[in-house]
C-alpha cells in the first residue's frame, strides 16, 4: 500500500469521491462523528468491490469502549481491515484478532481475511510497547505513527524545531516504526501531517503514506512506487 487515503466516513460524497482517487487504499474513519458508523456501513455494504482499492476502516481505539459496536455496524460488509489508532503493543493486536475472529465467523466470512494496520506509534505507552507488535497476529498488515495524536499525547507545542526538523521524541518514533515494521515483515506507513516530505520519508524506510488530500495521491504513488 503507497497511498492510503482518509476519508471521513460521514460524507457520502467524500465517500463516493473517493473511489476515483487513484489510492491502493482507503481508510473510512469511524471516528469523525455519531452518524459515520451507520453511513459508512450503508455505502461499503452497497460498494461494488470489483474495481475498488482496498478498503479499510478506522475504527474507535479499544480504551475508547467504542471499538465493539464499530466492528458490529462494518464487518458485515467485510472490509480488507481495520485501522486502530492508540495501539498498545501485541496485546491490543492480539485482542482486536479475536473481536475480528468471532465477526468473520457470525458473517461468513474467511478466518483471518481481516487485516490489521496497527497504528503504534501514536502515544508514549504505544511507543514504549511498539517492540512486541511483529509478533502479535498474523493480521497484521503495517504499522503506522500518527504525528498529530503523539504530539497531543506528549503535550508539547510543536513536533518540530526552529529549523523545521523533527525534535528528538518524533525522531525516535519514525523510526522505531521502521523497525517494528522490517521486523515484522509489513510496510512502514507514514502519517497524515508529516508534510509533503515523500522522497525522504522513503529514504527514512516508510513504504507509503496516509492523507487527507485526494490531490497527493499522484505524488504518493509516484515517489513509492
Amino acid at each position: 500500500m503507497r497511498s492510503l487515503l482518509l476519508v471521513p466516513g460521514d460524507r457520502t460524497r467524500e465517500l463516493d469521491a473517493s473511489l476515483a482517487s487513484g489510492a491502493d487504499a482507503l481508510i473510512i474513519d469511524l471516528t469523525v462523528g455519531p452518524e459515520a458508523r451507520q453511513i459508512s456501513a450503508g455505502w461499503l455494504a452497497g460498494l461494488e468491490r470489483t474495481r475498488s482499492p482496498l478498503l479499510y476502516v478506522k475504527v474507535h481505539d479499544l480504551a475508547s469502549g467504542l471499538t465493539d459496536a464499530d466492528l458490529d455496524a462494518i464487518m458485515p460488509a467485510g472490509p480488507h481491515g481495520i485501522v486502530l489508532p492508540r495501539t498498545v503493543g501485541a496485546t491490543d493486536v492480539q485482542q482486536l484478532g479475536v473481536k475480528l475472529g468471532v465477526r468473520e465467523a457470525e458473517h461468513g466470512l474467511a478466518d483471518g481475511a481481516t487485516r490489521i494496520l496497527a497504528v503504534a506509534a501514536d502515544s508514549a505507552r504505544g511507543l514504549l510497547a511498539i517492540g512486541s507488535v511483529p509478533s502479535a497476529s498474523p493480521r497484521l498488515a503495517g504499522i503506522a505513527w500518527d504525528v498529530v495524536a503523539l504530539a497531543g499525547d506528549l503535550r508539547v507545542v510543536s513536533a518540530r524545531d526552529e529549523d523545521g526538523r523533527w525534535t528528538a521524541p518524533f525522531l525516535q518514533a519514525r523510526g522505531m516504526t521502521v523497525i517494528a515494521a522490517v521486523a515484522a515483515g509489513v510496510p512502514a506507513i507514514d502519517c497524515v501531517g508529516a508534510d509533503e516530505e515523500y522522497a525522504v520519508a522513503r529514504c527514512d524506510g516508510f513504504a507509503g503514506r496516509i492523507t487527507r488530500d485526494p490531490r497527493q495521491v499522484a505524488a504518493i504513488n509516484a515517489v513509492f512506487s
